[in-house]
């Protein structure tokens, strides 16, 4: 039977991790993550499928969802094994299950839905196009770098461990500075290279590292601990992906 169509596919949670569909081309493949399944058509049939682009396929996959992620702050979980489906010119469907490798990245998932309103209580237009649209942008703008770069791809696991890990995330989250001082020799050099982001590093290292947070690395320097706040959280979350964004765009 000769091979008319090759797919991949995963399934993946949660199935609203992504706001509205996405889709990526590339020269070997065309994928789409949607509604809990990431599926991606090879351009080219292939019977069996070359190692090296099952490879390269499944970490797009794993960097896609990072990416995502550094996005929403939401865990997530692609499954293994993924399903290859061979469609034959005869109409017939083989379907195999024998790819793996894809990082399972889970934990408990915490979804708040905010709708913006203004001072008076008014609903503000809702910008999810717009949103969806920067995202989108972002996303298409670094995946081709993550590959080539062991320092992005460790600040994208850095912030992937401070979602996964709540107790610790500002310590991780200052982790990317970590990565980036090591990178470039250090602290003065990136801050020199990366000159936009000097208050902003200045303002994860107070909250990692010297304010009293039980979710920093304090070292002892304070008798009594507190959690921190929902908006320092969300600032230094912030913080860590206007770093890892300014890093990518030196690349």
């Amino acid at each position: 039977m000769a091979t008319a169509k090759t797919e991949i596919e995963w399934s993946y949670s949660p199935v609203d991790f992504f706001e509205a569909t996405h889709r990526r081309e590339t020269v070997d493949y065309t994928l789409v993550a949607d509604a809990g399944k990431v599926l991606v058509a090879l351009t080219a049939p292939s019977d069996p499928i070359d190692v090296e682009l099952q490879k390269r396929i499944r970490k797009d996959v794993e960097n896609l969802f990072r990416l995502q992620q550094l996005l929403v702050h939401r865990p997530f979980q692609v499954d293994e094994p993924a399903k290859v489906c061979q469609h034959g010119t005869d109409g017939r469907k083989s379907i195999f299950v024998t790819l793996r490798g894809v990082v399972l990245l889970m934990g408990p998932v915490h979804l708040r839905i905010q709708i913006p309103h203004d001072a008076s209580g008014k609903l503000i237009k809702d910008t999810k196009a717009e949103r969806i649209a920067e995202h989108t942008k972002f996303i298409n703008s670094v995946m081709p770098k993550v590959g080539s770069s062991p320092t992005l791809n460790a600040l994208l696991g850095s912030y992937n461990a401070a979602v996964n890990h709540p107790a610790n995330e500002l310590g991780y989250l200052y982790e990317i500075c970590d990565a980036l001082t090591m990178h470039y020799g250090t602290m003065h050099k990136a801050l020199r290279k990366l000159p936009s982001i000097g208050q902003d590093w200045n303002r994860l290292g107070y909250l990692a590292n010297k304010a009293p947070l039980k979710e920093g690395r304090h070292g002892g320097l304070h008798l009594k601990l507190r959690h921190a706040s929902e908006a320092e959280l969300d600032e230094a979350r912030k913080i860590a992906r206007r770093l890892i964004e300014a890093f990518s765009n030196q690349l």
